[in-house]
């Protein structure tokens, strides 16, 4: 299951950054 959250947050992290660039 961390693995899977670990994932998700990965993932929220990378459209955050994609959101904002800075």
């Amino acid at each position: 299951m961390e693995r899977v959250v670990a994932m998700l947050q990965g993932q929220s992290e990378s459209k955050d950054a994609v959101l904002k660039p800075r």
